[in-house]
């Protein structure tokens, strides 16, 4: 659990943590270290898998306390970040030597452009640890950071090539989307479930051999 005041990370002198089951029973209250500023605790393996989960937190801040609820999710394993550094320069090989010192790494508007995705799957009606393959996101992902460099780069330098390629990256990261397709384990046994796809755009699900013949190859909408 972070802490930040005016802009930076500030280190509670205090917390503790509480773990709440989805019918408010409390589960776990773990020993709290702060590491690096960061309130930490390591829980208990859950065994039943699922949402409704809530975290508890009171954190001590220059002598006041703080109440901070958290939703959470007991789930096999969190949808990871399928997108590095090398992964926008392999599409422009000379971007980090144009931004000179100015941009070290891309780290920062990666991990910007997966928060946005991760929050529009949310939005979507699908929690992010539902999805098997993290590489079903990469094409969007890869536009979507670069479209964010450009965005920044435009706004440092000026320069209408840039905010052209900026304008180009949207416009391909939302094609990418419109054309995702993934696959879930929604009852978290670790496979897929009967091999059902779901378009991200949530337009569509496709339930292979479903229905009578006379309905095959038609979209299910929703």
């Amino acid at each position: 659990m972070e802490v930040w005041q005016d802009g930076a990370l500030v280190a509670p002198s205090s917390a503790t943590l509480s773990l709440y089951s989805p019918t408010g029973e409390l589960l776990s209250s773990p020993a709290v270290s702060i590491v690096g500023d960061i309130a930490t605790a390591t829980i208990p393996a859950q065994s039943d898998l699922g949402e409704g989960y809530r975290e508890s937190w009171i954190l001590t801040v220059s002598g006041t306390e703080y109440v901070k609820f958290r939703d959470a999710a007991v789930c096999r394993s969190p949808l990871r970040l399928p997108l590095t550094d090398a992964d926008l320069t392999s599409l422009y090989p000379d971007l980090a030597q144009n931004l000179n010192s100015s941009a070290v790494s891309f780290q920062t508007f990666i991990d910007a452009a997966w928060s946005r995705i991760l929050r529009k799957l949310r939005s979507s009606g699908d929690m992010p640890y539902i999805v098997v393959q993290a590489s079903a996101f990469y094409d969007a992902l890869q536009h979507l950071s670069l479209h964010l460099v450009y965005r920044w780069w435009y706004g440092q330098t000026g320069g209408d090539h840039l905010l052209a390629q900026a304008d180009y990256h949207w416009g391909q990261y939302e094609h990418e989307w419109s054309a995702i397709s993934y696959e879930t384990d929604r009852d978290q046994d670790g496979t897929s479930d009967d091999r059902d796809r779901e378009s991200a755009s949530k337009s569509a699900i496709v339930y292979p051999n479903a229905a009578p013949s006379r309905y095959r190859n038609k979209r299910r909408r929703w």
